[in-house]
């Protein structure tokens, strides 16, 4: 008796010229698939894509496929997921793939791993988003329900489910932390204070105060990157992951007052960096000597929930507040590096000419951090 393989490996040859191994494989009722790349020119790494493929169920008929298997690798450096965002250049950083990763095995798996993708309907997944809400956060179960959205609409692309069941679903509402920032005479005595071990911490700090940078906008910044009058911000730095794209992964200048001096401050490699290594400062030992200060100086930063980052929060809002008012909002947003508004970003070009106002406000902010 002939025993059919469950799938075929050809090669093929591309328009491009390049050949690249394809596989085909037969469902439980026999049905021929079409053919898939398998990403190789090497016959034996071929066939382990096609054995793992095959040892996760995925040649089953769609209706037979369950949520865990679908998923499986999802998220892996050679998925097709992962390419594609490579190639379209839209490619996510590591730690947001570690994220993504991290809510797919802890807030989705547990809940949709054995259903079959066919049987998962907008009821489902209403009943997860309510399960969701008893074992995290809002934001936590929002970024969960954006990753299954990913892997939902992947198996639509594939045509292993007719419509992506959360498509319409709301995110849950977010309440707003209430937070009580630090004073410009709080910022003064933490600035000054004798604890701070190393300088390039104390910098930072200050930086951070006056640009309202992300901190590891601050750690990531290296020294090419620092002008008299300005920074130009194109990478963060990940504790793990070491030097990433921005946020928003969009590259920016960041005007500072040419009275604070941080260019020649500068380390050999790294604005901000240890006294005795050619290594940045850490974000954690900044915000270690943030808390330490704080409470040597009698400041609640738990109750009031300041962290360095509240340091964001603190320049935005002294910004708007100040005498400019809201006619700087797109200035200020171009600063910080918010990804709202995009078709104006698109739009528009900064030059440092164009920040008077903010090299104003932030040499009148300079002085009231670093005046003894």
């Amino acid at each position: 008796m002939r025993i059919t393989e469950p799938y075929t490996i050809f090669l093929r040859r591309l328009p491009s010229g390049k050949s690249v191994y394809y596989y085909q494989f037969r469902d439980e009722d026999g049905k021929r698939s079409p053919a898939y790349s398998t990403g190789t020119n090497k016959i034996a790494q071929a066939r382990r894509v096609c054995q793992r493929l095959y040892n996760e169920g995925k040649f089953k008929k769609s209706n037979e496929i369950l949520f865990k298997t679908f998923a499986s690798g999802f998220f892996d450096d050679e998925s097709d997921f992962c390419k594609w965002k490579e190639v379209n250049g839209s490619s996510l950083a590591k730690s947001t793939i570690a994220s993504y990763k991290r809510l797919l095995e802890n807030q989705i798996l547990p809940f949709f791993g054995s259903m079959k993708l066919k049987k998962i309907n907008t009821d489902t997944v209403k009943r997860w988003i309510v399960w969701c809400s008893e074992k995290c956060s809002a934001k936590t179960s929002n970024n969960a329900q954006s990753v299954f959205n990913i892997i939902m609409k992947s198996a639509k692309e594939k045509k292993l489910i007719s419509e992506v069941p959360s498509s319409e679903l709301a995110f849950r509402k977010i309440k707003k932390k209430e937070r009580e920032l630090l004073t410009v005479e709080e910022l003064n005595r933490i600035y000054h204070s004798p604890l701070w071990g190393w300088e390039c911490a104390r910098r930072a700090f200050l930086t951070c105060a006056i640009t309202g940078m992300r901190i590891g906008e601050i750690t990531g910044l290296q020294t090419f990157e620092v002008g008299d009058d300005r920074l130009n911000v194109e990478h963060t730095l990940h504790p793990k992951f070491g030097l990433g794209p921005t946020k928003t992964r969009v590259c920016r200048f960041v005007p500072i007052p040419k009275s604070l001096g941080l260019k020649r401050q500068c380390g050999k490699t790294w604005a901000f960096e240890k006294p005795t290594e050619e290594k940045p400062c850490r974000a954690d030992y900044i915000y270690g000597k943030l808390m330490l200060i704080c409470d040597s100086l009698g400041i609640d930063h738990k109750a009031r929930g300041i962290t360095v980052h509240s340091l964001r929060n603190m320049f935005i809002s002294y910004m708007r507040g100040s005498s400019f008012g809201e006619t700087i909002d797109l200035k200020i947003k171009a600063v910080v590096g918010h990804a709202d508004e995009s078709m104006t970003d698109w739009y528009t070009y900064w030059k440092p000419e164009m920040f008077p106002e903010i090299y104003e406000i932030q040499e009148k902010l300079f002085k009231e951090i670093t005046e003894v």
